[in-house]
């Protein structure tokens, strides 16, 4: 029998492989989706709604890592909900919106650069001139009623999530404009106001994750227990499209509570932490259909979804990864390494220096579940209004955003 330690470091040198492999993989694939949008707008004529390739980003990143195929919106093999709000009610809105020749798509977009000097914004601090400028250019971009009734939380993360690129107002409409055909193709916005998917009880039972405390800012920690998942109980109960609808389902109730969490403390708050548990990790995690429900659930966030993770804590990893983490980092955004802490078993110190709170004080062996969360929203708060307002809003951004759906719609 092979000694433990080098089982271990069998297994996580395989991840780094398959890490580094598919990261080669994706750069072709990127390039021939963005050849393939190309020359597909280049002989047909612009439409919004038409299926499409993109390359789709890692979690919270900003490089293009894998790629996806979206048809009308949704990941393929996603089925669409029972009800598709704002889908029928498509050609009403078209009329509204200017041509789609004047607006951004991603295949115009410039090659992604890190403008030198980049910070990021303060996340509790209004638009800057600069910020609320490229605000108005989405209005004018997307449609002043389009753009107002996107949720508050996720216009601040488009809006500030492409800041560090040189083509930013570009990419921030590009993107949201994807994200928001997406939206009303899932029903994203109705989701937690509606009955769960099919079969919750039993996604929660074998994907657990819930918020378990906040950090010194206020952030929400998300505890995603990875390492806890059974693949082959998952693989067997939930095809790709029904997990990536429950993933959805979680993602949305996440951000309601962030905006709770934020509306509470009277700041803006719309990122969370994300705290990963390995403990458990097995090589039954690594297999082909494990790596593709994954890559595919973090494409359709991490575009989705940008700037809207504070930091990462990946605890209970092996010594190993640790070593490893250092040769697999250099292929991912500097942006999003920049938020990883990898951690071993005595994380809760790390946790007490960083000023993190645990509720109760330590991580819960049983964790209560985004549905639960949801239905504790539903009684404390109108969720329509909740999704809406994404929490806290500073009031000089709800001043000028007031003026500017009065002015452009």
């Amino acid at each position: 029998m092979l000694p433990p330690l080098l089982v271990e470091g069998i297994l996580l040198a395989q991840i780094a492989l398959l890490v580094l492999l598919h990261k080669a993989l994706c750069q072709i694939q990127g390039q021939l989706a963005a050849k393939l949008e190309t020359t597909v707008a280049a002989t047909t004529m612009p439409n919004p709604t038409a299926p499409h390739v993109v390359a789709a980003r890692i979690v919270d990143g900003g490089a293009p890592t894998t790629s996806a195929r979206l048809r009308s919106g949704t990941i393929e093999g996603v089925q669409p909900p029972i009800v598709r709000t704002n889908l029928e009610e498509a050609p009403a809105i078209a009329h509204k919106l200017p041509p789609a020749a004047s607006r951004p798509t991603v295949a115009t977009l410039l090659p992604e650069v890190v403008k030198p000097g980049w910070s990021a914004a303060e996340e509790c601090l209004p638009f800057c001139d600069e910020e609320m400028e490229i605000v108005r250019k989405l209005y004018q971009w997307l449609g002043g009623e389009r753009v107002h009734q996107t949720p508050r939380d996720l216009l601040a993360c488009f809006v500030r999530g492409y800041a560090y690129r040189a083509d930013w107002a570009e990419a921030s409409c590009a993107f949201l404009d994807r994200a928001l055909t997406w939206r009303a193709q899932c029903g994203a916005d109705q989701m937690c106001m509606q009955e769960p998917p099919p079969r919750r009880s039993l996604f929660e039972s074998l994907v657990r994750s819930a918020p378990i405390g906040f950090d010194k800012e206020g952030h929400p920690l998300i505890l995603e227990r990875f390492g806890a998942v059974e693949p082959a109980k998952l693989l067997s109960s939930f095809d790709e499209a029904s997990f990536l609808r429950h993933q959805t389902y979680s993602r949305e109730a996440s951000r309601l509570y962030a905006a709770a969490n934020s509306a509470r403390r009277r700041k803006r708050l719309y990122k969370s932490v994300a705290v990963v548990d390995m403990r458990g990790l097995s090589m039954s995690h690594v297999n082909r259909q494990m790596l593709k429900l994954m890559q595919n659930m973090y494409a359709l966030f991490g575009w989705h979804y940008p700037e809207s993770i504070h930091k990462f804590y990946v605890i209970n990893a092996p010594w190993i990864f640790r070593t490893l983490w250092a040769g697999v980092k250099v292929w991912m955004h500097p942006i999003t390494v920049r938020k990883f802490d990898i951690l071993g078993s005595d994380y809760m110190d790390d946790f007490a220096k960083a000023g993190v709170q645990l509720t109760g004080g330590v991580i819960p062996e049983q964790l209560s579940g985004w549905w639960e969360q949801v239905r504790e929203l539903q009684q404390a708060h109108d969720l329509s209004q909740l999704n809406h307002c994404g929490g806290f809003i500073p009031e000089a951004d709800e001043c000028e955003l007031a003026r500017l759906a009065t002015a452009l719609t």
